[in-house]
């Protein structure tokens, strides 16, 4: 059964967290709205961290995108147009 997407990302306990190290994530294929124009936009989304006691729980940067920017917050019109 799916589950409903996180507004929020998971964490998980980082197991070497005396280690100075940087994580980095890459989604290149994401799609959304464009909030002018309703038009399809595409995008890459670029996540680099270190990170301390906890680390980011990968499967949750998968649908944290669409499940935190809505259309619901999507603008009326173009800037200047009636």
């Amino acid at each position: 059964m799916p589950t409903k997407p996180s507004k929020s990302l998971e964490t998980v306990p980082n197991p070497h967290p005396d280690r100075d190290y940087e994580i980095q994530l890459t989604a290149p294929e994401f799609t959304c709205l464009c909030p002018i124009t309703g038009q399809p936009d595409f995008a890459t989304i670029r996540i680099r961290y270190g990170p301390d006691l906890h680390l980011v729980e990968l499967n949750s940067t998968r649908t944290w995108p669409t499940a935190s920017w809505t259309t619901s917050s999507r603008p009326r019109g173009r800037a200047g147009s009636r």
